[in-house]
């Protein structure tokens, strides 16, 4: 697969010029800017031009005159179910350092969302965990350790889900005084209940349960968290299927609800929560990269950010993975995931969404980052979520990118940051592609950093930019593959089934 992969002859000779150059600047400061710039055109003149085309044609051309959309500063996110704080005590600490990096490597800010099925059926108790407490309670033994591991994280926020599932609006309103007092700043937004269309399915509701009843008890929840805590930022409705219920749920909600809230929220699964029935690789990999994900739901989540937007309401995917219900193995924590969780990030953010937050634990499948034999290790969603954030990421600005596939099941997404543009490609296909980009500005050089694996089925051997997160969590990407540019097109190899990210300058 990776044949096409070649190394870069001219980077070594590359970097000692570079290096004599500095030196020559450093000890003559009289050097007039015109010959600075005929020492960097010397420097690039020694970069290698890009490998011929060597796979099925494909293009994809960049208007970088017209920037649009900004992704949000705190895009990436994680998620995590209520109880699992009480479950795995060891996980969401502040001591967990190899965590704590990993976090860190996806950006200086992001989002934690606390919450899913389990936040309607765990209790708050008001006091301590003691040694015979239920997982099913919620104490301020956990909120402590929640709030002090979100403070180690540095600058990512935390959005908490309350109990809506078993009725209890006073109860509720002190759990969150509880958690806004532990977290202060760092409480991005509350939430009431978790996916609401289900809690009629779950026994918490009768049947014929609907949108109006869920925002009568979202109203009452609100005034009561309100009476004690006025200022309190809330989101919802926390929807499952986001994409498909736009006017069952969200749009009721947003109508009705909109200057109650600072996010609209709502969840996503490849698979849709439909089941999965083979158990190949190859045909789960098809399904979830089928033409629903491709065409329809980049169209749906237009949809949202149209109605979000009408409310000058952002919005965000707060839960989110490969195949829902825990994730399928040998498929959600393979390679195959990366690829589309890599896809899935660069829908939301062209469709203005502010954030995708990955749900996990430290043993689902699904799961960005894991706990294997006692270690803190990268899953392939947290190789894709790297890539996001190396191809322009969090502060950059979306440009329209307008894809010729020729029947090819690929994409291409770019972005404009710092005077660079980024485009991210992924092939899908089971041929190697080689991607024409037309720039609309002539680029002068470019370097590659490549997701790559051996297989869609690989669990292991995952790298980006050719390297791995190390032990302690410690991530770097290198100094890619370097070529010379000089002109508005140039071609771009990417064997089948991985994905790259550009960089031209």
């Amino acid at each position: 697969m990776n044949s096409m992969i070649k190394p870069s002859n001219g980077i070594f000779l590359y970097l000692g010029i570079v290096l004599i150059a500095l030196s020559a600047c450093q000890k003559s400061p009289e050097l007039a800017p015109e010959k600075l710039a005929g020492v960097q055109q010397s420097i690039l003149s020694t970069l290698p031009p890009p490998p011929v085309a060597n796979g099925q044609a494909v293009s994809v051309s960049i208007n970088q005159t017209q920037p649009g959309f900004t992704i949000a500063d705190n895009f990436a996110g994680l998620s995590y179910e209520t109880n699992y704080i009480a479950r795995d005590p060891s996980f969401l600490r502040a001591d967990n350092a190899v965590l704590l990096q990993m976090i860190q490597n996806l950006g200086a800010n992001g989002v934690i969302r606390i919450g899913g099925g389990s936040s309607d059926e765990t209790i708050w108790t008001s006091g301590p965990r003691y040694s015979n407490t239920g997982i099913d309670s919620l104490t301020t033994t956990d909120i402590n350790q929640l709030a002090a591991f979100v403070s180690a994280t540095g600058g990512w926020k935390l959005i908490f889900g309350l109990n809506m599932g078993h009725y209890n609006p006073s109860l509720n309103a002190k759990e969150a005084v509880y958690v806004s007092n532990a977290l202060g700043t760092n409480l991005y937004a509350l939430q009431f209940g978790n996916e609401p269309a289900s809690l009629s399915e779950s026994g918490l509701r009768p049947p014929g349960y609907d949108v109006n009843g869920y925002m009568a008890d979202w109203s009452v929840y609100r005034d009561s968290v309100r009476n004690r805590l006025p200022l309190a930022p809330l989101a919802g409705p926390d929807v499952s299927k986001m994409t498909n219920s736009i006017s069952v749920f969200s749009k009721p909600f947003a109508d009705n609800l909109h200057a109650d809230i600072k996010l609209l929220s709502g969840h996503y699964y490849g698979n849709g929560y439909s089941p999965i029935v083979a158990t190949d690789p190859e045909s789960v990999f098809d399904s979830i990269t089928s033409i629903k994900t491709y065409k329809t739901t980049p169209v749906q989540l237009g949809k949202i950010n149209t109605l979000a937007t009408s409310y000058s309401l952002p919005y965000r995917i707060t839960e989110c993975g490969s195949v829902s219900k825990g994730g399928v193995a040998g498929i959600s924590d393979a390679f195959g995931s990366a690829l589309w969780a890599l896809d899935f990030m660069w829908q939301v953010a062209v469709n203005n969404g502010r954030g995708v937050d990955f749900h996990g634990s430290a043993t689902s499948n699904y799961t960005p980052i894991a706990r294997t034999n006692g270690a803190i290790v990268p899953r392939p969603t947290y190789y894709a979520m790297l890539a996001f954030k190396y191809g322009g990421g969090s502060g950059s600005q979306i440009l329209p990118a307008t894809l010729t596939a020729n029947g090819k099941l690929c994409t291409a997404y770019a972005c404009t940051k710092n005077g660079k543009t980024y485009v991210t490609m992924v092939n899908r296909d089971q041929s190697d592609l080689s991607y024409t980009v037309n720039l609309s500005n002539a680029a002068t050089q470019m370097t590659l950093y490549r997701l790559t694996a051996a297989s869609i089925a690989a669990k292991t051997g995952i790298t980006f930019g050719g390297a791995t997160v190390s032990a302690s969590g410690t991530f770097s990407a290198g100094a890619g593959e370097q070529y010379a540019v000089g002109a508005n097109t140039t071609v771009v190899n990417v064997p089948a089934r991985t994905a790259v990210v550009v960089v031209f300058e």
